[in-house]
């Protein structure tokens, strides 16, 4: 279990890192790079180490894939066809071309994330904002 777990946050910090990492690929790397600018895949990552790689590697053989939880609402919607669509959908895409391993994007309430998340049902959330009742309290 702890093998998971250390996988499992390795693969969170190298998600951090492509958000967060300044634009400071060489050329080469630059080509490889999607049109919306984003990382293709991991080996267009500047500054991996083996033993983040390897961590992905592992998660690859080991999971089938990752649930990402959103709240209906503009980010995430039931598009014409029955499936999630919006941002939460082209990002879940994203991260399975980057890391090679499948994120479903899933529809849920608020109270149902938290709870998927506690039981490990779900595995990301994008949102995580708490609603807000009419009578003003924080569900």
């Amino acid at each position: 279990m702890e093998k998971k777990t250390t996988a499992f946050v390795c693969l969170l910090l190298v998600a951090a890192c492509l958000l967060f990492l300044p634009d400071r690929a060489d050329a080469a790397a630059g080509a490889r790079r999607t049109a919306a600018g984003a990382f293709a895949s991991l080996s267009d990552i500047p500054g991996l180490t083996e033993q983040e790689i390897a961590a992905v590697e592992e998660l690859r053989r080991r999971v089938k894939g990752f649930t990402y939880a959103m709240t209906i609402g503009t980010e995430s919607f039931i598009g014409e066809e029955g499936n999630v669509e919006g941002f939460a959908a082209l990002f879940c895409e994203w991260l399975t071309a980057v890391f090679g391993i499948p994120f479903r994007p899933a529809l849920y309430e608020w109270d149902e994330i938290i709870a998927g998340l506690k039981s490990r049902e779900i595995d990301f959330a994008g949102d995580l904002t708490p609603r807000r009742s009419a009578a003003g309290c924080i569900s």
